[in-house]
This record gives C-alpha cells, sequence and structure tokens, in this order.
C-alpha cells in the first residue's frame, strides 16, 4: 500500500485518501496532522464525499482489528462489515479490490498476549499490540 501510494503521488500527482480508525483523531494533536495527510474517518458519508469530488481512496476492510489480530496465513477478518460496499453504492463508483502481500510481517505481535490483547480491544476498542 506504501508502494502504490508513492507512486500515484509522485507519477500521478494523486494523493489517495485513507480512512483511518476513529480513535487516532481522539489522540491529541493527531487530527490536524491526519487532516494534512488527507486521512479521514471513516463514515459512509465522509467517505462517499471524498470518492463523488473525484478523489481516490484506500479503505481496508478489515480496519485496525485485521491489522492487528491478522496473522501469516492472510485469511480474512472482516466479520461482517459492509461500510465499504455502502460507500461505493451511495458514490456510484467501482470498487477496485488489492491484496498486499507482507504488510502484516512488518510488525510481529507476541503470540502469547493475544488473547489479552483481544479481549482489550474487545472492550475498549483501543489497539493494543505488544510487539
Amino acid at each position: 500500500m506504501y508502494y502504490f501510494t508513492a507512486r500515484m503521488l509522485l507519477f500521478k500527482r494523486r494523493l489517495i485518501h485513507t480512512v483511518a480508525d476513529r480513535f487516532l483523531f481522539k489522540i491529541p494533536g493527531w487530527a490536524s496532522l491526519l487532516e494534512g495527510l488527507c486521512v479521514i474517518p471513516g463514515t459512509v458519508q465522509t467517505c462517499a464525499g471524498v470518492l463523488r469530488a473525484g478523489n481516490p481512496l484506500a479503505i481496508s476492510p478489515g480496519g485496525v482489528y485485521e491489522a492487528q489480530f491478522g496473522d501469516h496465513y492472510y485469511r480474512l477478518n472482516w466479520k461482517t462489515r459492509v461500510g465499504f460496499a455502502k460507500v461505493a453504492l451511495e458514490a456510484k463508483v467501482p470498487v477496485v479490490p488489492m491484496f498486499t502481500q507482507n504488510v502484516r510481517e512488518a510488525f510481529r505481535t507476541v503470540g502469547w498476549l493475544r488473547g489479552i490483547c483481544l479481549r482489550i480491544y474487545a472492550a475498549t476498542r483501543v489497539p493494543l499490540a505488544p510487539v
């Protein structure tokens, strides 16, 4: 994803807007930084507006959960998430699927703490991943 984003900016002069979990916008000072990088909270209305304005948008349907608790088998952890499809329907744009292998391999979480981290995430929706 990082390579794709960089190529789009360098060769097409287009910045890909990215959806991030709402918790990031609650961290003091981060909202301004994220806004400058075209990172938005993932409401259907906000995302559809970005697409209707003609901008590319990157959404990870599995979100923080899949990023934190996915494994090297690359099984989808989307649960019942269909927000990305709602966005595409509302904005009347196609979905272009993209698979990025090895992004999960950038950080390894401690396996024996996985259960504890899952319970904390389920209760608070705040990601916690010891690396």
